[in-house]
């Protein structure tokens, strides 16, 4: 994380003591949604969670991790562009102009990969391994289309990667037909839908998505990809079974391609994959002076422990001591996390 944000970053508390009108230092926020399926059973320190600050309010128990504690948060990616509003701001530019406004968080997509092992978790030694190399699985990617920008005449060129809208609110992610077909066929086993005929999509239970993984690439801020990877089943599997009772309905609506003016979502499926930061130092039209940042960085629910093992997201919990969080953003001791 760069110095600004150590420097800037300040939690909601201490912006209400200050009791200004307006905070123009730069914030930043994490949000943590978790999974329907797992509410019920995890540990009453195992939340969901909205954290104004630069630091990390959980970590994986340490009872899983080695003593020196260096595996025990999960990695942030690299910023993440945020796409303007309303600007002048050319999709190819990686800083925004001056005139941007920001309304929402809207990242730009460029492409999305199944990561199958090629070794089934039945076949190997239990627990699932951390896997890094591409020797390890086999990825299928699915491009996301070439888009024109709404209000752009029919001769402007076509804008690489789909601008989503991250949303909580949405129950549902929603991205183009070609998509959703590619994502029914290519990753899920389902044939080309026929014309004029319902097409109906779950994630068969026979598929073990729970051991696949997705790698999202998005544009970051010098407009090369930054990659996020995650487990898949998270950003797959509804909480709700299909009507045939054949595996789980898929969260996933589609969208019309053909209209420029069509919002793209990532939601709540994509909050039950990622801890995401929120980075902003931007009020509405107003940049803060000399330091004009709106970006975005996601991290796994889950800890590459030092065995080289997953830590999954039920075993991410808050920290025993609120206190020591305060201590370590302002550098007066070192945090740990005490089981």
């Amino acid at each position: 994380m760069s110095s600004d944000i150590a420097t800037f970053a300040q939690t909601f508390y201490e912006a209400l003591l200050a009791r200004q009108p307006e905070e123009d230092r730069l914030v930043t926020m994490t949000i943590r949604l978790l999974h329907p399926s797992i509410l019920m059973h995890c540990r009453k320190d195992v939340q969901s969670y909205l954290f104004f600050g630069n630091h990390w309010p959980c970590a994986a128990r340490r009872s899983n991790l080695a003593s020196d504690g260096k595996a025990d948060v999960p990695l942030f990616t690299e910023a993440i562009r945020v796409v303007p509003s309303e600007s002048d701001d050319d999709p190819e530019d990686a800083k925004p102009p001056p005139s941007a406004s920001y309304g929402r968080w809207v990242p730009r997509l460029l492409s999305m990969s199944l990561l199958v092992p090629k070794v089934p978790r039945t076949s190997r030694t239990m627990p699932v391994p951390w896997r890094d190399s591409v020797t390890d699985y086999t990825s299928i990617t699915i491009d996301m289309p070439s888009l024109r920008l709404p209000d752009a005449h029919e001769s402007a060129d076509l804008v690489v990667g789909l601008p989503v809208f991250l949303d909580t609110g949405s129950a549902t992610s929603v991205l183009p037909w070609p998509v959703y077909v590619a994502i029914a066929t290519l990753w899920l086993g389902f044939p080309e839908p026929e014309v004029n005929t319902a097409y109906s999509v779950y994630c068969p239970d026979h598929l073990d998505l729970d051991d696949y993984d997705i790698d999202f690439a998005f544009q970051g801020e010098d407009g090369s990809p930054v990659h996020f990877r995650c487990q898949a089943s998270r950003f797959l599997k509804s909480p709700f079974r299909h009507p045939s009772d054949c595996g789980f309905e898929l969260p996933i609506e589609v969208g019309d391609v053909d209209n420029p003016g069509t919002d793209w979502f990532l939601g709540q499926n994509f909050f039950w994959t990622a801890f995401i930061r929120f980075e902003c130092s931007f009020r509405g039209e107003r940049p803060v002076e000399g330091n004009s940042t709106v970006q975005l960085r996601f991290a796994a629910q889950r800890v590459k422990s030092a065995s080289g093992h997953v830590v999954n997201d039920t075993e991410i919990a808050f920290h025993s001591d609120p206190q020591a969080i305060e201590a370590f953003r302002t550098g007066r001791s070192i945090l740990a996390y005490n089981d």
